[in-house]
């Protein structure tokens, strides 16, 4: 008899006590609701990025340089580091000139440059019937005087523009501002005047 009993009190010591069972679930339970609220709260609060018109292949000025976005424009050229940054360039159908995206170091769009072929359908007409008239016309002295900088302030973009036939050449993105910051960053070699004639 004592040998059952002796039994009995081994086994009910190695069984686990119904209040320390209790607890185990209950911890478990209040862990899966913790991760599952994380996973949520993740998915609800991620920066859904506008398509907006200063944007290019996903990207926007202003909102985060994704590795989705990244994996859309696939490997670049070149990435350069910059005083504002990484310098990512990618190839693009224009001939002799790639397509750049800048980011800051915490991996933010600063300011894109699109390189475009000449395509006769593709002209500044369209933009100011979408937009109304830029903001400002300037010269861009280190390329052309032929090519124009029509700046659209509102809308976060430069489109440069034969003055023969008003056909695209390049577009800029940055991020909407006004004359006087545009003028001091990404407009500081615009200029109203043209380029001089050439020195021998």
């Amino acid at each position: 008899m004592k040998n059952i009993i002796d039994l009995l009190e081994k086994h009910t010591i190695n069984q686990p006590k119904k209040a320390d069972k209790n607890w185990l679930t209950i911890l478990l339970v209040t862990g899966a609701i913790i991760l599952f609220s994380s996973i949520v709260i993740n998915i609800t609060t991620t920066k859904i990025v506008p398509a907006q018109e200063n944007t290019w292949n996903s990207a926007t000025p202003g909102y985060d340089f994704s590795q989705s976005i990244q994996e859309k424009l696939g490997e670049p050229v070149e990435i350069k580091e910059t005083e504002l940054g990484k310098e990512y360039n990618y190839k693009s159908e224009f001939p002799t000139r790639n397509s750049t995206i800048l980011v800051s170091d915490d991996n933010v769009v600063l300011f894109m440059q699109e390189r475009i072929p000449y395509n006769p359908e593709h002209t500044l007409n369209s933009y100011v019937a979408e937009f109304g008239e830029p903001q400002l016309v300037l010269n861009y002295p280190q390329i052309s005087n032929a090519v124009k900088a029509h700046v659209f302030l509102d809308k976060g973009l430069v489109i440069f523009a034969h003055d023969a036939d008003q056909s695209v050449e390049a577009i800029w993105y940055f991020e909407p501002t006004t004359k006087d910051k545009f003028l001091e960053s990404w407009g500081k070699d615009l200029t109203t005047k043209k380029k001089g004639p050439e020195r021998f």
